[in-house]
């Protein structure tokens, strides 16, 4: 019985008063933003709308801290509290609900290793809440007109003793349309990885600061440089007394113009541009002829030539198309039969599709041919001199055609190329055409 009662007290318990628990926060080792773990952030984006549906209640946040006010561990643990100030604020809360308080001493050799009762930041909800206090407004503030101020530091140091004059800055942004930028900076003394968080902890300061002081959370940008933006290049005691800053940057809304309406302007017709001719490739090219099939058995190797003329078309991913027009002429000088001698002349006038794809330097392509092929021949016996002069005639051809263009320079490029030729008809053969293209863009 006594066990039951006491398990239903305990639950009880946590029905009525989770609102109240503590949240416990981990955050990334040597650093001072959240690790995203998602219980974390759901239990802060929780407690911010919590808050909002809520006039009384407030919110504590307790960090560990050491007794001195320098050094890693205590940067870094000031750090921490201020960043999730700034993570409420952000999601909505009333930054005068919020306060920060150290809860007991930092001990660095747990550092890093995960939450435990020394060194856990703790987020926890309240049942009410009291204003932070605020200095009232100084009657010696002189009208000031300037748009930016500046907070110095100490060494190593996120403390400062400027309040009189950030209240003077503040009071002038009071009503003032525009945003506010601060930017954290340290001296160039130490690591980079140190000043960046050390320079983010002084901007958070004073970002704390204007808060209190009744500026807006959403007119405030943080920007932290670390010691990457000196005032002072140089490494002086009085250079390090101006960089160990946080720098306040008031910008000013522009007002929209009133509209005026628009006079109707009349637009004078462009006077046409001259007639240009587009960019076109010109194409010499020379090769080999090897005859296959049947053809092969009658005819020996042959030379070619001859010229084209080619436009280029872009397209997707910085490929190209190329459709050009091509003259050839190709010369079978001695039949295989060592019996006979004679030529056969080829000529072609012919249509070619390529698709070009682009890889820097190198642009491999395939083609499409399809032309009409005349040919004349005449063949002597030499036994009996017999010749034959009559074949000649024009038939029909298509080719594929493989190669790799080279970009030698800008407009010209190199081009190896491999086609297969077949030529129905009187002609009725096929061969292999093997040659190099010179492609010269004129424009």
């Amino acid at each position: 019985m006594a066990s039951n009662f006491l398990k239903w007290t305990f639950l009880l318990f946590l029905f009525c008063f989770s609102p109240l628990l503590r949240a416990e926060l981990r955050m990334h080792y040597g650093n001072f933003e959240l690790t995203a773990k998602k219980t974390d952030l759901e239990q802060l984006k929780k407690l911010a709308m919590e808050l909002s549906n809520s006039a009384n209640a407030g919110v504590v946040i307790r960090y560990p801290a050491r007794q001195e006010t320098q050094g890693r561990y205590y940067q870094l643990s000031e750090t921490r509290s201020l960043y999730l100030l700034q993570y409420l604020v952000q999601h909505g809360v009333d930054p005068a609900r919020i306060s920060r308080e150290k809860s007991g001493i930092l001990h660095p050799e747990s550092e890093g290793k995960g939450l435990n009762e020394k060194n856990s930041i703790t987020v926890t909800r309240t049942a009410g809440f009291s204003a932070p206090v605020v200095l009232a407004k100084s009657e010696k503030c002189s009208a000031n007109s300037s748009n930016s101020y500046s907070v110095y530091f100490s060494f190593d140091s996120a403390i400062f003793n400027d309040e009189a004059g950030l209240i003077c800055f503040a009071q002038g942004l009071a009503n003032a349309p525009g945003k506010l930028q601060i930017s954290g900076h340290t001296d160039m003394q130490g690591n980079n990885i140190y000043n960046q968080n050390l320079s983010f902890h002084r901007a958070l300061v004073v970002y704390e600061r204007m808060l209190q002081l009744g500026l807006t959370s959403t007119k405030i940008t943080i920007l932290a440089f670390g010691m990457d933006q000196p005032i002072d290049q140089g490494h002086s005691i009085a250079a390090n007394k101006v960089n160990r800053r946080a720098a306040l940057l008031w910008i000013p809304e522009i007002p929209k113009p009133a509209t005026e309406p628009v006079p109707e302007t009349i637009v004078a017709e462009k006077p046409r541009e001259p007639f240009k001719l587009p960019d076109f490739d010109i194409v010499p090219f020379a090769g080999l002829i090897i005859p296959t099939g049947f053809f092969a058995t009658e005819e020996k190797s042959a030379v070619a030539y001859g010229l084209g003329i080619a436009k280029n078309f872009e397209l997707k991913d910085a490929n190209r198309a190329r459709v050009g027009f091509y003259l050839s002429k190709m010369t079978f000088k001695t039949p295989k039969n060592p019996e006979l001698s004679g030529y056969l002349n080829l000529k072609s006038y012919a249509l070619r599709a390529d698709y070009i794809w682009n890889y820097q330097n190198w642009l491999p392509f395939v083609g499409l041919t399809l032309g009409v092929f005349p040919w004349d021949g005449e063949i002597t016996r030499d036994i009996t001199q017999e010749q034959n002069t009559g074949s000649r005639g024009t038939d029909i051809g298509s080719a594929i055609t493989v190669g790799a263009g080279y970009k030698l320079a800008e407009h010209f490029e190199l081009a190896p190329e491999l086609a297969y030729y077949n030529i129905s008809g009187g002609f009725d053969g096929s061969f292999l055409s093997m040659q190099l293209a010179l492609y010269v863009r004129i424009k």
